[in-house]
């Protein structure tokens, strides 16, 4: 569905380089920053989501999975990547009172992350079949999931591309808003035990289709219609 992975480094406050793929931090002339896995994995979601606010819940969503963890680990966590940084003013990474935190990156750092990203929109159903949103809302996490694993793509977590349910914006709007060059859309249907799932692959640049098909099957074999729709 999408290009090759790509090697995603960038500097930092000026001397941090992060490699995201790597999952590693040095200073540019090579000494290695120490940072635990689980505050690395804030600063990915960080980096992906750069320049925009991202909530407390976001991140405790998709580094925590939702996970019974208090505020405090996600502080704990974003006290140390400042650490790392050498960001004792803030200036890279900011508080926003009561909502969350905005990882600011230069126009140049952006363009060097260079992969591909994207995001995974609701799926829509039948109106009024509320057991089949449920349905759908889940299917669409385990893609989100799967893709998450793909190394090189960055996939936007599930509350942020889920704002979008019903909105009536334009394609380009909403990649740009979420900071993606794809987008996933598609939808579920459900006759007695067989399912349908159509998906496709938009370019957020243009709002024009890379990508399209049909996966069905019975509604018992879903795990394998998501796979082979990932």
């Amino acid at each position: 569905m999408v290009g090759s992975p790509a090697t995603a480094t960038l500097i930092l406050n000026g001397k941090v380089v992060v490699d995201l793929e790597g999952e590693t931090l040095r200073l540019e002339n090579g000494d290695a920053i120490a940072l635990r896995p689980q505050a690395f994995a804030v600063l990915r979601h960080l980096v992906q989501n750069a320049n925009r606010l991202v909530s407390k819940a976001e991140l405790l969503e998709a580094v925590w999975g939702g996970a019974a963890v208090t505020d405090d680990s996600l502080v704990q966590c974003i006290h140390e990547i400042r650490r790392a940084l050498g960001d004792e003013r803030y200036a890279v990474l900011a508080t926003v009172s009561r909502r969350g935190y905005r990882l600011s990156l230069e126009r140049s750092d952006e363009s060097a992350l260079g992969g591909p990203s994207i995001a995974v929109l609701p799926f829509s159903t039948m109106r009024g079949d509320e057991p089949n949103d449920y349905f759908a809302d889940g299917l669409v996490e385990d893609i989100i999931t799967n893709l998450s694993k793909i190394p090189g793509l960055f996939v936007i977590a599930r509350n942020s591309s889920f704002g979008f349910r019903g909105e009536k914006a334009d394609l380009r709007t909403i990649a740009a808003e979420l900071r993606v060059r794809y987008l996933l859309q598609g939808s579920l249907r459900q006759s007695g035990g067989r399912l349908r799932i159509y998906a496709q692959l938009i370019d957020g640049a243009s709002a024009t289709h890379v990508w399209a098909d049909r996966f069905e099957g019975a509604a018992t074999d879903v795990f394998d219609l998501q796979d082979r729709l990932t």
